[in-house]
Formats: structure tokens, sequence, C-alpha cells
């Protein structure tokens, strides 16, 4: 049953998500199987973090809808982005999403 591998935090109100944020033209892949193949790009240590994590802080998209997360280093912590622009974004106003990441 389909919905039974369903994430809740894929059906956020698109309203809390970061204006503006299109991905240069990219579209969210909803395919659950090309997102375990994305995570399984990552080493295994990165995978569970990324699993833990779930969702850009950025964007608020599933980590792995843009293929493979980045992985980011701030002042020693680690945490994923979902794709390039969301890095730069990130690196613009780190305070800004880290506060939206669980401690």
């Amino acid at each position: 049953d389909p919905a039974e591998h369903e994430d809740p935090a894929e059906h956020e109100d698109p309203a809390e998500h970061e204006g503006n944020h299109d991905h240069e033209g990219h579209v969210h892949d909803e395919g659950h199987g090309e997102h375990a193949a994305a995570l399984a790009e990552l080493s295994e240590a990165d995978r569970i973090l990324a699993e833990k994590q779930k969702v850009c802080p950025v964007s608020g998209e599933p980590l792995d809808s843009m293929g493979t997360p980045l992985k980011i280093t701030h002042q020693g912590r680690d945490l994923f982005v979902c794709c390039a622009m969301c890095k730069k974004k990130f690196d613009a106003d780190p305070e800004k999403y880290l506060a939206k990441l669980p401690e």
C-alpha cells in the first residue's frame, strides 16, 4: 500500500516553505525508489544523518527530492540541503536555517 510509505513531512503546507524557491526549473520527484537511490549515494554515516534530518531546512522539501543531498558542515555541525541553490541560500544566512532544524 503506497500510503504506508508516505512521510507526513512530504505533505507540509506549501505556505510554510520559503518564498520563490523554484530550484531553477527543476521538478521535485515524488518517486520513492529514486529517493532511496539518492540517499544510497551517501556514506553510511551520512545516510543515517540525512534520514534523521529528513527535510531540507531551506526549502522544506525531502532531502533527496533533488537527487543526492549536499552535506554542509557549519560550526562543527553536519547537516544536509537538497540542492546547490539551497546551499547558496544557507551560506548567505545560516542561522536562519539552523533554527529550523532540531538540536
